[in-house]
């Protein structure tokens, strides 16, 4: 079999879509909401033009020329119930009898459309060991970037960076986005995108906590915190997605009452279904994107010291490195890659392996010549020079070996890279919002693997391979039954691999 490298990378983007921890992309999509103003300006209804006028607004009589559009309108633009004005219970109650703000709201749909994204907050983003890019396509798919985003990718790898500067343009085109490319041979990607839900997990969608982007271009917006804690009864009511009562006209406890039953509705803190929220994000307004994409072929951190002497302040609001860190020195090389962040930046660490490799079924020893058979001896005839002594040790040991040889790379790596860096991230004195697990799991189904995911499987196998070869503990003819084997179940679709990796979201503090 030819083995390709990017085709590798396409192969492994359902492995991964299905990998990525859905806690820490949850955790990753609101912060990035403090850019998007389909989040910042749908939450915002207009100032209620005077208290009096919300009293005539009943909600089954319309008293005056309104039409039942603007009625509806005015449910948007009512103010928020004060503190003071009733009990916790009273609000709860009033709250959850609040309607949603129309799909008819044309002020709203306008105010959101005609934000250009050129003149919407700057995301910068950069990612180091991006390869062909497949991150940013996965983060366009899912529609978790804002509508300005600056994307530069960093790969050592020439054939990547080849690749990727003929893939991306052709997927951007292939899905709705035009494609410029500029004279210094970077590509713009533009379209008027809708907004969707991820289709592995609806609760990406959940969380959204609009912001307002900071004054100072150095500092990076995210962190946007109330000053005390927020018990989970505060947020399910909180005020903050509710204007203001105007202080023009101040009402009694019953009249807030009764205005406050005709505001849009707070979501409590159960979520939503995927399909509540399809039906949601189909009502919100089409916003432009605008992706500037960089390419630079270069080792990280040569990288790193070029960006160092081009500015003296650091660029990155966001820092993904994706099934990167297991493969560098650590913990030396954090604050290297931190360093490319502004003040309170978020670095997006994902797929760094955990120490667990698992193929199913066991391994089997071929059955023996005729002439041998019987002899307990002849099973064991490849394993001269390894330490096995019973088929299922066959595999404990290969996969022992290969967690082995990533430890001991010159260049640095460390086979249990996730569960370290909790110590390492803590060592950077840096705050880990979210971690969770982002396990490889690859199994047929109805008789086939999904997408191109058996390519996969073989090229795990040729890792397996290359970095076993000549292995003093592992006799050569054992290594090349365990993979025949193995490359025998891909092809009768029974294989199956799972691999234990970890995900992190962190802030600089």
């Amino acid at each position: 079999m030819e083995y390709s490298f990017p085709r590798y990378l396409l192969a492994k983007q359902t492995v991964d879509d299905r990998a990525l921890n859905k806690d820490v992309l949850a955790a990753l999509k609101a912060e990035l909401s403090a850019f998007d103003p389909r989040f910042s300006v749908s939450r915002q209804p207009s100032t209620p033009e005077s208290a009096s006028n919300l009293r005539f607004y009943d909600s089954s009589v319309v008293n005056s020329t309104s039409s039942v559009d603007d009625l509806r309108f005015s449910a948007s633009r009512q103010p928020s119930v004060p503190d003071s004005a009733s009990s916790v219970d009273d609000i709860r109650f009033s709250a959850s009898r609040q309607p949603s703000v129309p799909e008819s709201d044309s002020a709203l749909r306008f105010s959101a459309s005609s934000v250009h994204p050129l003149s919407a907050p700057l995301l910068t983003i950069i990612e180091v060991g991006a390869g062909i890019g497949t991150m940013l396509t996965r983060l366009l798919r899912w529609d978790i970037l804002p509508p300005n985003v600056d994307y530069t990718l960093v790969d050592e790898m020439p054939e990547n960076i080849t690749f990727a500067r003929q893939w991306l343009p052709k997927w951007a085109q292939e899905n709705g986005y035009q494609v410029e490319t500029l004279p210094d041979e970077n590509i713009r990607l533009t379209a008027s995108r809708q907004p969707s839900v991820p289709e592995s997990d609806s609760s990406v969608e959940d969380i959204h906590r609009p912001a307002s982007p900071s004054s100072t271009p150095s500092v990076s917006p995210f962190r946007r915190r109330p000053s005390a804690p927020q018990s989970a009864e505060d947020i399910r009511f909180s005020a903050s997605r509710q204007p203001s009562v105007p202080t023009s006209a101040p009402q009694s406890a019953d009249d807030i009452r009764f205005s406050a039953s005709r505001q849009p509705s707070v979501p409590n803190s159960a979520p939503q279904s995927a399909d509540d929220i399809r039906f949601s994000a189909s009502r919100q307004p089409s916003v432009p994107q605008s992706v500037l994409v960089h390419f630079a072929q270069a080792d990280v951190f040569d990288y790193i010291r070029f960006s160092a002497s081009q500015s003296a302040a650091p660029s990155a609001d966001l820092l993904i490195a994706h099934a990167f860190l297991d493969l560098l020195p650590m913990p030396e090389s954090l604050p290297k890659l931190l360093s490319l962040l502004k003040p309170e930046g978020l670095a997006w660490l994902t797929i760094n392996f955990d120490g667990l490799t698992t193929l199913e079924p066991p391994f089997r020893f071929p059955d023996p010549p005729a002439s041998q058979r019987g002899s307990s001896a002849s099973n064991l005839r490849f394993s001269d020079s390894s330490a096995v002594n019973s088929a299922s040790s066959v595999d404990t040991l290969i996969e022992h070996l290969y967690h082995q040889t990533m430890d001991t790379r010159p260049t640095g790596g460390d086979s249990r890279s996730g569960r370290h860096l909790f110590g390492h991230l803590k060592q950077a004195e840096v705050e880990i919002l979210a971690a969770g697990a982002s396990d490889w799991v690859v199994y047929p189904a109805k008789g086939q693997y999904p997408a191109d995911e058996a390519y996969f499987l073989h090229f795990i196998l040729h890792f397996f391979e290359t970095s076993l070869a000549n292995h003093p503990q592992l006799d050569p003819r054992l290594l090349e039954e365990w993979l025949k084997q193995r490359r025998a179940q891909i092809e009768r679709a029974e294989l199956v691999y799972i691999a234990h990796q970890m995900d992190f979201l962190i802030s600089l503090r």
